[in-house]
């Protein structure tokens, strides 16, 4: 019984960490998508999705180091003042947090990434309009603050505007990391999260984290881009399929 205990409070956190950030470190973006679906069976989506936010700043933070010739920083000014307001939209709704109807739409979306990346579709190189940058960047405020899972939608605007991958790669985790700040701040300001058990979540949980992005660096270095692809398109599925059977047995 203790063993079971202890896996389930401790272990078991831990190797989804550890897994959602070697995706992380793999592609850039990522680790919200494998982590909220598989620790929801677990853990209420009010406690997982701050404690992700967290745990993505220092994780965005080293990746961003290892990369950082490639970091395009003129895109930041594209889309950041518009994802402040998709934060406050989403400040509004944060009593969906922790419904099935979140849930479920949080997994469609999830599988529905998965469902393009296994088939291979890719965007073409367009610089966007100043109308798409300020949509995209209300997305990113969105869902990043919702659900902490806005990586899909920042890769998406940023393949339009990079034709090479290691910029995208690079540029990825730091929007991503202005996104989370920007996300734990109105988060905070509704009331959402009790941030002491956050904080105490976070601060055992981020050296796995930091692991799992090193792991994830290193791997991507050693294996084909078409396979690393592949491989994390497919956990995402799983994810999203999980996350959709909790959403039917949600109580």
């Amino acid at each position: 019984m203790l063993d079971v205990a202890l896996w389930n409070g401790l272990g078991y956190p831990a190797l989804v960490v550890l897994l959602g950030y070697c995706v992380f470190g793999m592609t850039g973006f990522g680790s919200a998508l494998v982590i909220i679906p598989l620790l929801s069976w677990q853990w209420p989506l009010s406690a997982i999705v701050p404690t992700v936010l967290l745990l993505d700043i220092p994780a965005s933070i080293a990746h961003t180091g290892m990369n950082l010739k490639h970091v395009r920083w003129t895109l930041v000014p594209k889309v950041m003042p518009f994802a402040i307001v998709g934060a406050w939209l989403a400040s509004m709704a944060h009593a969906w947090g922790d419904s099935a109807w979140a849930l479920s739409v949080l997994g469609l979306y999830i599988c529905w990434v998965a469902a393009r990346g296994l088939r291979g579709q890719t965007q073409r190189f367009e610089p966007s309009s100043p109308w798409v940058n300020s949509m995209a960047g209300t997305l990113m405020g969105l869902i990043e603050t919702l659900f902490g899972t806005a990586g899909p939608v920042v890769m998406a605007w940023l393949t339009r505007q990079e034709r090479k991958i290691e910029d995208v790669r690079a540029t990825a985790p730091l929007l991503i990391l202005i996104t989370v700040c920007i996300a734990l701040f109105s988060n905070g300001l509704s009331g959402r999260s009790d941030m002491d058990q956050v904080l105490a979540q976070t601060l055992w949980l981020a050296p796995m984290a930091l692991l799992g992005g090193w792991l994830g660096h290193r791997f991507n270095a050693r294996i084909q881009p078409v396979t690393a692809r592949k491989t994390v398109h497919a956990v995402l599925l799983l994810s999203g399929i999980s996350l959709l059977l909790r959403s039917i047995v949600f109580v």
